[in-house]
């Protein structure tokens, strides 16, 4: 379970929301959320975004963050998994 912590994908998710990732999917569609891991500053990310378009002939994935106006391209060994549950999150108020 992760939690979104960066709000690119906050169309289909909350910030803070948390997300139930399967691991065992083998085809990935246009549409699907998924999760996958990239270098960023020499930091390892792992980021949460919709797949919009599929590079078959290079196994590469193109993703978009709902809230964002552009898009990566990915390869297929980069992708964790697939978002198939979004559990809420209801932080406590403090006085």
């Amino acid at each position: 379970m992760w939690k979104n912590t960066n709000g690119t994908i906050c169309i289909a998710l909350d910030l803070y929301n948390y997300i139930v990732v399967d691991t065992n999917v083998s085809v990935y569609n246009i549409g699907d959320i998924i999760e996958y891991e990239a270098m960023r500053n020499g930091d390892l990310l792992f980021i949460t975004h919709r797949i919009v378009s599929i590079d078959t002939e290079n196994g590469q994935y193109i993703v978009k963050g709902d809230a964002n106006t552009g898009t990566e391209t990915i390869d297929e060994d980069q992708i964790i998994g697939k978002v198939c549950e979004i559990v809420n999150f209801e932080p406590d108020l403090i006085d």
